[in-house]
């Protein structure tokens, strides 16, 4: 069971006539558990009462970081992502350490976590707080031994692979998926075993055949409009998903350029490659995009990182470029489907997670595909 909490008991005195007074013990409550997972609770009178967590191991409503929701549970049992909450302190016991729901964080130092600067030192700043609770992320992950991050899976809902804090960079963004090796300063099966930290499913490459280059980091799916002929004003509402962070973001995009008829309204979706995550690029700065279509009907549009509004020839398309198909309607159609536009990012709104958060709705069958094989990848 590795830690975790059996059965509350209660001390009493005997004092019955006949027989000397003692001092024993009276079972109240035992937890039952089956293949270490916890399925139910006995109380004293033999009476059996299902377990039923949360993905994270919780049993009740919380805030994200473990504050009660609502009419709140009573303490000294299971209540947040597996943590015994201690009626005395408020604190969760966390096996090795004691985590604070006030605060959201642990109230002891990680003593395995490497130091800013040392030998063992973290490329991923979001490990150098050795307090912090699951490197901020406690949607998807928790941490049943206080040294450990368990990532959750956001389609199965089910716990798949869990870290070491040393070795935490290699599975920041596993959410789930297993990524990363141990390398040096990291825990291997044997470590794991000995810190009793319950490691899951070891790193796992992507296999030679997944042309992980042609996996595209996101994709753009909206709306645009253009106003005018040989000049005209252009505007564009569009949801980008991003595979690399799993993040959705509302981005409203404004410019100038030649568009195929007097005034224009179109629908279109597509995907976004360039160099590492290129979704933040293609999202913030310029943007020029070439287009052609049937007039009033399906089209192609290509576009590319530029210069925007103030240099629209200086495309980077290393930077981020998106092929993107839709359909169109015009008014007044001189130039065919043929338009050139430059804009600007105007806006970006966040719209949350779209991997199992605020935002899974938006999302579509493509994209958990394609976001679980861009984390395969990495």
């Amino acid at each position: 069971v590795d830690g975790q909490k059996l059965g509350t008991y209660s001390l009493f005195m005997d004092y019955g006539a006949g027989h000397p007074v003692y001092m024993g013990d009276a079972m109240s409550n035992l937890a039952v558990y089956f293949g270490a997972k916890r399925v139910g609770t006995i109380d004293q009178s033999g009476i059996q009462y299902p377990f039923t967590p949360d993905r994270l191991g919780s049993k009740g409503t919380y805030y994200p970081y473990g504050e009660d929701k609502g009419t709140p549970l009573p303490n000294d049992q299971v209540k947040f992502a597996t943590y015994t909450r201690d009626s005395a302190t408020n604190l969760d016991y966390a096996d090795q350490r004691y985590f604070s729901s006030q605060f959201g964080r642990f109230t002891s130092p990680d003593p395995y976590k490497a130091n800013s600067g040392g030998p063992g030192d973290l490329p991923e700043p979001a490990t150098w707080n050795k307090y912090s609770y699951v490197i901020g992320d406690p949607i998807n992950a928790n941490d049943p031994h206080g040294t450990t991050i368990c990532f959750v899976n956001p389609r199965t809902g089910l716990i798949e692979s869990c870290y070491d804090s040393v070795d935490v960079t290699a599975s920041i963004s596993a959410v789930g998926l297993p990524g990363g090796g141990g390398g040096a300063g990291g825990s291997g099966p044997d470590d794991c075993q000995n810190r009793r930290e319950g490691c899951g499913a070891e790193p796992v490459l992507p296999p030679p055949h997944v042309p992980c280059d042609l996996v595209p980091d996101g994709r753009t799916e909206g709306l645009n409009f253009a106003l005018g002929i040989l000049g005209g004003v252009t505007l564009s509402v569009d949801i980008v998903f991003d595979y690399h962070t799993g993040q959705a973001t509302l981005v409203v995009s404004g410019g100038f350029g030649v568009s195929g008829a007097a005034a224009q309204l179109g629908g279109s979706t597509g995907f976004i490659w360039g160099n590492g995550d290129s979704v933040p690029n293609y999202m913030s700065g310029g943007n020029t995009t070439v287009s052609a279509a049937v007039p009033s009907g399906l089209g192609l549009s290509v576009t590319a990182n530029s210069g925007g509004l103030a240099n629209p020839i200086a495309v980077n398309p290393a930077a981020a470029t998106a092929i993107q198909m839709g359909f169109s309607v015009g008014l007044v159609s001189l130039l065919g489907g043929f338009g050139a536009t430059a804009g600007n990012t105007l806006q970006q709104i966040p719209l949350g997670n779209f991997m199992g958060g605020v935002a899974t709705g938006l999302a579509t069958p493509v994209d958990t595909v394609l976001y679980g094989i861009q984390h395969l990848c990495r």
